[in-house]
């Protein structure tokens, strides 16, 4: 018997995990069903609660984004300031 990968097995390239979709649209109907309840709890936080838990949200709601670096010179404009009288 020969091991490797064999052409066409697994899940195409591209589809959904099953199991996760269906985790996912549960979840999706528990946050909407209960949509007034964490409205009101979160209306019951201080201030520094609520940014803790909006930033906990943002990163699964938004994409995170990666730093970049630039390199080169970046060139501005010399500006003389002794002709402003």
């Amino acid at each position: 018997m020969q091991g490797g990968k064999r052409p066409g097995a697994g899940r195409p390239k591209g589809s959904k995990n099953k199991k996760t979709e269906k985790i996912r649209e549960h979840f999706e109907k528990f946050i909407s069903d209960n949509l007034v309840q964490m409205q009101e709890d979160y209306d019951k936080l201080d201030p520094n609660q609520r940014l803790q838990f909006i930033s906990l949200l943002t990163k699964y709601v938004l994409p995170s984004m990666k730093a970049i670096e630039m390199t080169g010179a970046v060139e501005s404009p010399v500006i003389d300031m002794s002709k402003w009288k």
